[in-house]
């Protein structure tokens, strides 16, 4: 399940823990994704502007995500 507001994301899907490693893409140019507040059964996704165009602002983007458990 994916809820949130504007740039950021929550994520919630059962086995997501704080020693997976989990790889997010923005898929729209000059747009950057990161995850953070990774936690049992959830985490968070930013994405904001490429810090070279504007002050790093969450703006919505497409993106997509791996999770990797080891």
């Amino acid at each position: 399940r994916i809820s949130g507001s504007e740039g950021f994301y929550s994520i919630t899907c059962p086995g997501i823990d704080n020693t997976c490693m989990v790889l997010v893409t923005a898929a729209e140019e000059r747009h950057l994704g990161n995850a953070s507040g990774i936690v049992t059964n959830g985490m968070t996704i930013t994405t904001f502007l490429d810090r070279a165009t504007a002050p790093p602002a969450a703006r919505d983007s497409k993106f997509s995500f791996v999770v990797y458990k080891r």
